[in-house]
């Protein structure tokens, strides 16, 4: 059996101005080192989100970019940036540790909140960096209205709810050289 470490970043947004992974490479017990490159050269793509989701306005979700492994730039801190694997789980992390990353730091906005809105556009391209609007329409908006309308007494509260995702385990379909 063979062990593999993943490389991640240490920032939350960043050009990646080199990765130098050839120390790695020939490390006792490493049999693969993965960069960006690697996998852009293999043709794996990114990780596709397959489900179909259209925000309220009927329009499609937004796709953001997903690579496997970075290319180029960092988008969150622990953004997969090398995969090393080796004999033994010791020998994949000291040879993580021997990749030399450098960072070009760029601003980072760490509340979501914050982040909505024209004026924030250095990660995302698109409008407001809102991937998609979602209402399921369930419920009686009318009545829910009405009631708090009456209401003797009604209590506001702002909410922070971390990041909220489904993490499928599943492999991919495609195989890397190695």
């Amino acid at each position: 059996m063979t062990q593999a470490f993943v490389l991640r970043s240490p920032v939350a947004h960043a050009h990646i101005k080199r990765i130098d992974a050839s120390a790695a490479r020939h490390m006792p017990g490493v049999l693969f080192v993965a960069t960006g490159e690697d996998v852009r050269a293999d043709g794996l793509g990114d990780v596709p989100c397959t489900v179909p989701l259209m925000s309220r306005d009927g329009k499609p979700r937004h796709d953001t970019p997903r690579p496997v492994l970075a290319l180029g730039k960092v988008r969150h801190v622990g953004q997969p940036v090398a995969l090393v694997v080796a004999e033994t789980l010791a020998a994949a992390r000291d040879a993580a540790e021997a990749i030399e990353v450098e960072y070009d730091t760029l601003p980072a906005v760490t509340d979501a909140k914050a982040a909505i809105g024209a004026a924030r556009r250095s990660v995302r391209a698109y409008s407001g960096h809102i991937v998609f609007d979602w209402d399921n329409d369930t419920g009686d908006a009318k009545a829910t209205d009405a009631a708090f309308a009456k209401a003797a007494r009604v209590v506001s509260l702002d909410l922070v709810n971390n990041r909220v995702v489904v993490n499928s385990m599943e492999s991919r379909k495609r195989h890397c050289r190695v």
